[in-house]
């Protein structure tokens, strides 16, 4: 799954790159 920016985040939405 990736967020709006392109980057992998988990089920929960969270951001795997920055924490959020």
């Amino acid at each position: 799954i990736e967020d709006v920016n392109g980057r992998m985040v988990l089920l929960s939405g969270i951001d795997l790159v920055d924490g959020t």
